[in-house]
């Protein structure tokens, strides 16, 4: 079952969910309901860009992976605006932003 963000509300807590049935995670990496919790739960992320990929293998690198969780990059529909400044600007036309910092 795929959940977008954290809108899971307790259905993985169901007597009806099966226990052995996979959580995937697609979030959006601004949201800042999503906790380290969400992460350690799911066994697999799906990233709409590399700034989620980047971010959350951090997060795991830095604060573990319990699950042995898996991320992989999807294609994301929308454009990526601070990608296009990037290519047609260099590296250094956006700052980086760490997602996951309070």
């Amino acid at each position: 079952m795929i959940f977008f963000n954290h809108y899971w509300d307790g259905v993985p807590e169901s007597p009806r969910w099966l226990k052995d049935k996979p959580l995937y995670l697609m979030p959006n990496i601004e949201m800042i309901e999503l906790t380290l919790s969400h992460y350690w739960r799911v066994g697999v992320v799906l990233c709409k860009t590399h700034v989620c990929n980047d971010s959350v293998t951090r997060r795991h690198e830095e604060n573990g992976n319990p699950r042995n969780t898996n991320v992989f990059i999807t294609k994301h529909t929308s454009s990526d605006q601070a990608e296009f400044a990037r290519q047609r600007l260099g590296n250094d036309s956006i700052a980086p932003k760490d997602f996951f910092q309070r």
